[in-house]
């Protein structure tokens, strides 16, 4: 018998598959996957008999909301609005491509998209049922995908057809050079100040800690749970979080997923590759200052009395610029600091919104989504977004 995938095991485990129902109001995400597949429900030729297949793609997130049986979940497409639709379920995911190979070059999963099929359910359905258009929400994991027309492709096959992934995942806060210079520490303390009054209900800022590796210090809000403890990673498998990480910072992430609200963390550039690669799978933003003029300007408005030297600074800024834009969710590089506090506002706000939907199985059912119940922060944020003038660094 295979061995269970871990999210296979959690199902198992859980007694979910006991818990169906046709009733839209006692409807609740079960767990959150993070897809390694590609999968196109228009194009299925064994779809199920009782409703209609999502299509998604590497990088997606899914919030499963029922176990239906060991072929199908029900599950919600995060940036495709609330309506809910069917998936594989992984096993059978790997029987449609064992069917496939057996088929060869004429099977119609192998075959690309013909111009009269529909892309996908989520591109003629996005506008109608989300508040926000199409490609405004991009938020993705790990390195960037070419998004493919076949109806079904594992472009990843040691990796499994989906990984847990967190209820709410964090927001990672990363530039413009290291935690402890006062460029850094003035504009993420003026982001967060930002986020904590835009979203005053639906965000918790994690705790800066300081520790020493041979002799240097180090800051960050994920402190390492081992010092010693070297994890190479090989692209293969998600690591476990509690394996590299304080148990309490991770816990912290958990609370708040409970909680429903978004956590977010202050790192280094260094800390980048090893928290993606892990189970938190977070929203990376980076803060950019390209110009090290603009640096050296602002770092001498602000005053030098950090941890680091000036030109130790520039230094750092230019290895976190240099790095891969693939690296990040989001980069805000934006002159003025207020614009980049705006900026960040917007997107959070379209993530918890797209986060929170409340699922909906039955499509007669849709409402529009745009209620304080569902966008809590986003009035708020545009709110204050009238009403605040430019910061001041």
């Amino acid at each position: 018998m295979a061995e269970l995938s871990p999210v296979e095991a959690l199902v198992s485990q859980s007694g979910w598959a006991q818990q169906n129902t046709s009733d839209s109001d006692k409807i609740e995400v079960l767990f959150t996957v993070h897809s390694n597949v590609a999968y196109d429900g228009v194009q299925d030729e064994s779809p199920p008999e009782d409703g209609n297949p999502l299509s998604f793609q590497p990088g997606d997130f899914l919030q499963v909301v029922q176990i239906k049986n060991d072929e199908w979940w029900v599950a919600r497409l995060i940036g495709d609005g609330p309506l809910c639709g069917y998936i594989p379920t992984p096993s059978a995911f790997i029987k449609k491509l064992r069917a496939m190979s057996s088929y060869g070059k004429k099977n119609p999963y192998t075959m690309e998209a013909k111009s009269n099929v529909p892309d996908s359910s989520r591109d003629a359905d996005y506008t109608d049922h989300s508040p926000y258009g199409k490609d405004f929400l991009s938020v993705k994991y790990g390195a960037e995908i070419n998004r493919t027309n076949k109806p079904l492709e594992r472009p990843f096959p040691n990796k499994h057809i989906y990984d847990i992934a967190p209820r709410i995942r964090p927001v990672l806060l990363v530039g413009p050079s290291r935690l402890g210079c006062p460029v850094t520490d003035k504009m993420q303390s003026a982001l967060t100040s930002y986020l904590r009054i835009a979203f005053a209900d639906s965000c918790k800022v994690a705790k800066v800690h300081k520790w020493s590796i041979m002799s240097k210090t180090r800051m960050g809000a994920l402190r390492p749970a081992d010092i010693g403890l070297e994890v190479k990673h090989k692209g293969d498998a998600v690591i476990d979080a509690e394996i590299v990480y304080e148990k309490e910072d991770v816990e912290f992430v958990k609370q708040c997923g409970r909680e429903m609200k978004l956590p977010i963390f202050q790192v280094e550039a260094e800390d980048v590759n090893l928290c993606r690669a892990s189970s938190l799978m977070p929203i990376v933003v980076h803060i950019k200052v390209s110009d090290t003029r603009v640096f050296r300007r602002v770092a001498r408005d602000v005053g030098d009395n950090g941890l680091h030297s000036l030109p130790s600074q520039i230094r750092n800024c230019e290895i976190l610029n240099a790095m891969k834009s693939h690296n990040f969710d989001l980069v805000l590089s934006e002159s003025r600091l207020d614009y980049c506090c705006y900026e960040l506002a917007a997107f959070i706000d379209v993530y918890l919104a797209e986060t929170w939907f409340k699922p909906v199985l039955d499509p007669t059912k849709l409402a529009p989504q745009r209620s304080d119940e569902n966008r809590s922060g986003a009035r708020r944020s545009m709110f204050i977004h009238g009403v605040m003038g430019p910061l001041d660094i």
